[in-house]
């Protein structure tokens, strides 16, 4: 297991240095709730799971844009970037261990060539590689609901299960939960027009291909 930042402190200063922090990432998840909310039953079975996951992309860029961050795709594969280019965040839904610092979370469905393109850059040598996208280093916003709260993380993936699952990070940082009291979420930062998400539910989804991914020294 990699680092696992879940001290108060020790969480601002980490989302601080990627130009985040603790309030930004409460209102995406009560907005993007707020939004799967809005299903009806006459919406269809995966509607909610699908709205919950692309507005938590659009509303996490709307937060990031205004700061010089920008909106990226390859394929289904959805980021924000970072200025410079050398660091990007995707979001995806996470397993039931997600938000908890002492288990080791998975993502909640199985991710597609993109994904595995992702993290074998956040494990080789940086170096290797001439292209941006195979250069940086893109973490995982990570969510999951249960009936009383949102637990969410920041994640850096360091490998993909041989059945396309993300099932190690090389370093967790850990947001505190967001509680489901009937609070209304928070306005936006801005309203920028976002285009729309291709995948049906996270970053790029699967798409017939999963590749294992191991570190080195494994």
């Amino acid at each position: 297991m990699g680092a696992v930042h879940s001290a108060v402190g020790d969480v601002a200063d980490h989302l601080a240095e990627l130009g985040l922090s603790v309030d930004m990432v409460h209102r995406v998840l009560a907005r993007a709730e707020a939004a799967a909310r809005s299903c009806t039953p006459n919406h269809p079975v995966n509607a909610e799971g699908w709205f919950r996951w692309a507005n938590s992309v659009c509303y996490l860029r709307e937060e990031l844009i205004p700061a010089g961050w920008a909106r990226a795709r390859s394929l289904n594969f959805e980021l924000v970037v970072q200025p410079g280019g050398m660091v990007a965040i995707a979001v995806t839904a996470g397993d039931e261990a997600t938000g908890c610092p002492d288990v080791q979370p998975r993502t909640g469905n199985p991710k597609g060539a993109m994904t595995v393109a992702a993290v074998v850059a956040n494990v080789g040598p940086q170096t290797l590689f001439e292209v941006d996208e195979f250069r940086r280093r893109t973490w995982f916003l990570l969510y999951y609901r249960d009936e009383h709260e949102i637990r969410a993380e920041l994640a850096l993936p360091d490998n993909v299960s041989p059945g396309g699952y993300i099932d190690s990070w090389s370093e967790r940082i850990v947001i505190p939960p967001y509680p489901l009291d009937g609070r209304l979420p928070a306005g936006p930062q801005s309203a920028l027009p976002i285009d729309g998400a291709d995948a049906a539910d996270g970053a790029d989804g699967a798409d017939g291909i999963s590749v294992p991914v191991r570190r080195r020294g494994r």
